[in-house]
C-alpha cells in the first residue's frame, strides 16, 4: 500500500497556490477583456483573487483550447 507523504513545510503548497490564482486571474482576463482585477492570494485552503466585471461569469465564459 502506498501510503501519501506530508511535505516537511508548506511552501511548496502555497507557491503552488499563488501560481495557481495568478494562472485564474489571466483566465478571466482573457475570457473578459476589462475586467479589473483586484487582490488575490494563496490562503490555507486554496487561494482567490477578486475581480470587477460588468456580469457574473457563466459556464460559457470558459476558454476553448
Amino acid at each position: 500500500m502506498i501510503e501519501p507523504k506530508k511535505p516537511e513545510s508548506a511552501e511548496p503548497l502555497t507557491r503552488l497556490r499563488h501560481s495557481l490564482a495568478i494562472i485564474l486571474a489571466q483566465a478571466v482576463q482573457e475570457a473578459r477583456p476589462g475586467s479589473l482585477r483586484g487582490g488575490g492570494c494563496a490562503t490555507e485552503d486554496g487561494f482567490y483573487y477578486d475581480f470587477e466585471l460588468s456580469a457574473p461569469l457563466d459556464p460559457d465564459d470558459a476558454l476553448s483550447g
